[in-house]
């Protein structure tokens, strides 16, 4: 007890012209209970010369608490590691206010709630970040196969057509344009379903549901990307949209007997400029276990091989 507490008392850097920043970081896991033992490093930053990151760095005491200060021009990153668990951060906020007399900044050592979730059953998957596909055709059906990863044949080596994009086209120049993907599915029990990540998560490696749900699929979804001179771009994508998606579904006596379960991070985008048709962009990862609704993915058993590093995710 002793010990855990000399490692959690507070650790503190300087750098020269730089007001003091204090924070404290509370480690807990999934059920709020604290975590004793987590590696926290705070790293305090100066953004006018990058190679100035001052860094401490400790382990939480038995109520899950580190604390560390240090001269910082407003920002201060931190990573947060213990074996079994995933990897994350705290969610510090960049600090706004500099006290004159005191020279720091204020709110002086706040205490930020990490949440740390441990790792549970990491499967194998198919997982890409696709981050130009362009789309075959202009107004025809084009299959897309998951776990190929490619147009269905004859457009590529595809087999199965897990999505079916449609996509419609208006360009008059990088202005003014609209493009449209319409994504649908093959089989009736099949769909996709937007889902709100959680935010207390949003700070771990590993921010999805363990679990993809039963129900609540639709049999369509519509990406959208377009401008109007004078005006903004607009998108129906968003980089917070999360969604799973269930494909290769099929049904007995109205049950489902065989169907695979994946995911979508960071929204799907649809963009038709520098393009002949319109290309679209997203990030999946299938399970390839039949009924396997394990959203847990191990990156170092991605089943598609020979991917760039771009076109590689990293987190699970």
């Amino acid at each position: 007890m002793g010990a855990l507490f000399c490692i959690a008392a507070a650790v503190g850097v300087k750098q020269a012209g730089l007001p003091e920043a204090k924070v404290t970081i509370r480690v807990v896991d999934e059920t709020k209970q604290p975590i004793s033992g987590v590696n926290v490093r705070l790293g305090f930053q100066d953004r006018l010369d990058p190679r100035q990151l001052a860094k401490v760095e400790g382990l939480t005491d038995n109520a899950g608490l580190f604390t560390g200060q240090g001269g910082s021009d407003s920002v201060v990153g931190s990573t947060l590691r213990m074996q079994g668990y995933y990897n994350g951060s705290a969610p510090i906020p960049t600090f706004r206010d500099a006290d004159e007399v005191s020279f720091r900044w204020l709110p002086w050592n706040p205490t930020c709630v990490a949440v740390m979730r441990k790792i549970g059953n990491p499967v194998p998957m198919h997982a890409r970040r696709l981050r130009w596909l362009e789309i075959p055709a202009i107004g025809q059906p084009c299959g897309f196969d998951l776990a190929a990863s490619d147009w269905v044949a004859p457009l590529g080596k595809g087999k199965v057509a897990d999505f079916v994009m449609i996509l419609s086209r208006r360009y008059e120049n990088r202005d003014n344009f609209d493009v449209e993907v319409k994504l649908s599915f093959s089989n009736p029990g099949d769909g996709i379903q937007e889902v709100k990540l959680p935010e207390e998560w949003r700070c771990s490696n590993f921010i999805w549901p363990r679990m993809a749900p039963e129900s609540g699929y639709v049999s369509s979804l519509s990406a959208r990307f377009g401008g109007k001179p004078g005006s903004d771009y607009y998108s129906t994508a968003t980089e917070k949209q999360a969604y799973f998606f269930r494909v290769r579904t099929v049904e007995q006596n109205g049950k489902i007997v065989s169907a695979l379960y994946g995911k979508i991070k960071d929204g799907i985008g649809v963009e038709g400029r520098e393009t002949v048709t319109g290309a679209i962009y997203f990030t999946y990862y299938l399970n390839p276990t039949s009924l396997d609704r394990n959203m847990e993915w191990d990156p170092q058993r991605n089943l598609l091989k020979g991917l760039s590093y771009e076109e590689t995710p990293r987190d699970p």
